[in-house]
């Protein structure tokens, strides 16, 4: 931990905002900086001492990412559960399986950091979306990962729903399994509005933090040809976009992060025409008859990296901040 600051990856500075916010100058009480990357705290054993005060005292932010490891006891055997990792939801979780992570995770309320997510990805959604035992252990435990944020005073999860290989790919479509395209879609757009319906039950205010929603669309290209989507890797996130749209709460906010977007962003203008493919595309994967709610319960994230300040002797993956040498300043 005393290397938290020296070793970022990368952040997200959020902007938690309505549809309409977008016409005006965002007021500085709206941003939020909400570090993701690969150096968080995960377990208790990290949230101690004066570990946490350095973090209070020395990081710009005002939240973070955590991938929480989960310790549990099945069968007389100890073991840690990563949910990033654990495919399928194999481990039905309980609330007392938190009763260790909830108290240390609430001593972040006494710090800065009070906008804080659990990082999930999409290894829990089993990629036969018509296994009904499979998916109601997918609902119980993204339930109760929304419940232990929820009591632990998180501002909710953050799901990366990026098709990773060990993730299994659980938005292409697979027919062997013996379905249509179009009745597996159907059906994924169900598991959708189920999934959002649990998460809503469990924390009625959430905030849902993603890293890609529908940012991804940057063109009507997908939306106006349907069939092109059966071969695609991410073929079925349509459908799940709105299953969670038909399902979601107003009470609720999805913060798209528009990762992809931000790789390259390094001055006011790239991040001003961020913005406005934003506007024009966003929606554009979205049933109509749900334009409504996504305006009003879905805010626009801006993502920046700090990877550049990090010295290395090889050049990083992406070329960033080719026209600027801090961004930040933005």
């Amino acid at each position: 931990m005393k290397h938290f600051h020296q070793y970022l990856l990368l952040a997200f500075a959020v902007l938690l905002l309505s549809h309409d916010a977008f016409s005006r100058r965002v007021p500085s009480g709206q941003k939020k900086i909400i570090h993701f990357g690969f150096v968080s705290p995960s377990t208790p054993e990290q949230i101690v001492g004066e570990d946490l005060a350095k973090l209070d005292a020395t990081c710009p932010f005002d939240g973070i990412g955590i991938n929480p490891v989960i310790k549990l006891t099945r069968d007389g055997k100890t073991f840690d559960y990563h949910p990033l990792h654990h495919v399928g939801s194999p481990y039905l979780l309980t609330k007392e399986d938190f009763s260790e992570l909830i108290p240390m995770f609430r001593r972040f309320q006494a710090t800065r950091l009070k906008h804080n997510f659990f990082v999930l990805n999409s290894s829990p959604f089993n990629g036969d979306w018509f296994d009904d035992d499979a998916w109601k252990r997918t609902l119980n435990n993204f339930g109760m990962l929304a419940w232990a944020a929820k009591e632990s005073g998180f501002a909710g999860l953050c799901l990366d729903i990026e098709p990773y290989a060990l993730t299994k790919l659980p938005f292409m479509y697979r027919p062997n399994l013996g379905h249509s395209f179009e009745e597996t879609a159907r059906q994924v757009r169900r598991r959708g509005k189920e999934w959002i319906e649990e998460i809503n039950r469990q924390f009625p205010d959430i905030t849902l933090f993603t890293f890609m929603w529908t940012s991804q669309c940057t063109s009507t290209l997908m939306a106006e040809h349907p069939e092109l989507l059966e071969n695609s890797k991410t073929g079925l996130m349509i459908a799940f976009f709105n299953g969670v749209y038909d399902g979601a709460s107003d009470t609720m906010t999805i913060v798209d992060g528009n990762e992809g977007a931000g790789y390259h962003a390094a001055s006011e203008e790239d991040y001003a025409k961020i913005t406005g493919r934003y506007h024009r595309f966003a929606d554009s994967w979205i049933d109509k008859t749900n334009h409504e709610k996504f305006w009003k319960i879905t805010s626009m994230g801006v993502s920046f990296y700090l990877d550049s300040y990090v010295k290395r002797d090889k050049p990083g993956r992406y070329d960033l901040f080719a026209k600027s040498d801090n961004p930040t300043q933005l």
